[in-house]
């Protein structure tokens, strides 16, 4: 996808953008399709998954939509409706996991089908209990949400699992098999399928958690004996 001149040369400032598939060997177009995006609306995320080639453009200066594109014929196959971007912030990315989308706007978090853009769940902020939301991280089972007041963990189906109110300015996020949380002072680790608590451990200020690269090993150091416990 890129940009196109009135006069049909490619450009990647051009004011409407077009979508080209292009024979690596002999550079040939193998399929051009026009007005994918209209001026002024800017291509700010593209996502690639062999099928479908997934777009999210700004309308304007706070609305956002999502368009999934065929990479076979280059033709939309759907587009969703624009949502209010979160204001004071930039743009947030979409999110493709387990066949589905999922989005954040200043209403909510928005679960679309990822082959025919249909939204099946809005989840709303003010009903998750976590204050004004601040990130988000994805995994298998469902989604970690930051918010000014606390975490929560929602599942794929948008229900909401877990909410902690006293965890704010967590340190360190490490989810593999189970999932870590690290405070200054507290480490608490949950099972990544159940949610249940596995552990909520209070940590002393000369006490520290230190994670491998792989994040697959937990270690807790004590900073005036140096004596290292493994998790």
């Amino acid at each position: 996808v890129t940009g196109l001149r009135k006069n049909e040369q490619l450009d990647p400032d051009g004011g409407k953008k077009a979508y080209f598939k292009i024979n690596a060997l002999t550079g040939e177009y193998v399929n051009i399709q026009e007005d994918i995006a209209k001026t002024m609306n800017q291509v700010i995320q593209e996502e690639f998954t062999g099928d479908y080639l997934y777009l999210k453009l700004s309308k304007g200066l706070s609305n956002t939509y999502i368009i999934g594109l065929s990479t076979k014929t280059g033709e939309p196959v759907f587009e969703t409706d624009k949502v209010k971007n979160r204001l004071g912030t930039d743009f947030d990315p979409f999110l493709l996991n387990n066949n589905r989308i999922i989005d954040f706007s200043s209403k909510g978090i928005h679960f679309y089908d990822a082959k025919t853009g249909e939204e099946y769940e809005v989840i709303s902020y003010k009903n998750v209990g976590v204050g004004k939301f601040k990130n988000q991280f994805i995994f298998d089972e469902g989604i970690l949400l930051l918010g000014t007041k606390g975490t929560a963990i929602i599942d794929n189906a948008g229900n909401v699992k877990t909410v902690f109110d006293d965890l704010d300015e967590i340190q360190d996020i490490r989810i593999q098999e189970d999932i870590w949380l690290i405070q200054k002072n507290r480490m608490v680790s949950l099972n990544s399928q159940s949610f249940d608590v596995l552990k909520d451990t209070k940590l002393q200020k000369n006490e520290t958690i230190h994670f491998s690269p792989s994040g697959a090993v937990k270690l807790k150091l004590n900073a005036d004996t140096k004596e290292i416990t493994a998790f």
